[in-house]
């Protein structure tokens, strides 16, 4: 089911695991308002990405997780990941080639830059028949959250509730 707001934009990612299937939250979730109800609502179907995001998390902390920066491996240590690959200056596939592994994840961030970066280190991936995992990101795509160093910051406003 795609879910359009009022305006008629379809929202890429309305076939959520973990709500957004309603116009009223994917509005919500969007900033638009429609009441305060449906931001209550929305605020709830967050909290189960986060909650599914954490029990997600604990099944890939041994699988190697690209990111774009130092700070976003650090944000990564502090969730107990264990082998986190910060990408280098210079051309990406060098850090493909690098990795010799049968799965990764790509935790890029969600902007237009780490889209671009995402899908050239995932098409490389998929030619030398590297499995790329996207349950991470797919999950942080339900969120607000753009940058995976502030990724901590935005889990513990959320078990504060």
């Amino acid at each position: 089911m795609r879910v359009q707001n009022p305006k008629g934009f379809v929202h890429p990612h309305s076939r959520s695991e973990c709500g957004l299937k309603t116009q009223q939250s994917f509005v919500a979730h969007t900033n638009l308002s429609y009441g305060k109800e449906h931001l209550m609502k929305s605020s709830e179907e967050l909290k189960k990405c986060v909650s599914d995001f954490l029990e997600v998390t604990e099944k890939f902390k041994g699988v190697p997780v690209i990111v774009e920066g130092k700070n976003d491996a650090a944000t990564l240590e502090k969730l107990g990941f264990e082998k986190i690959i910060i990408l280098k200056k210079g051309p990406n596939y060098k850090t493909v080639e690098s990795i010799d592994e049968k799965k990764v994840i790509i935790l890029t961030d969600l902007d237009a830059e780490g889209k671009k970066v995402y899908y050239e280190l995932k098409k490389n991936f998929d030619q030398r028949g590297v499995f790329v995992d996207n349950t991470l990101r797919e999950l942080l795509f339900k969120t607000e959250l753009r940058q995976i160093e502030g990724l901590t910051r935005y889990l513990e406003r959320f078990e504060k509730d």
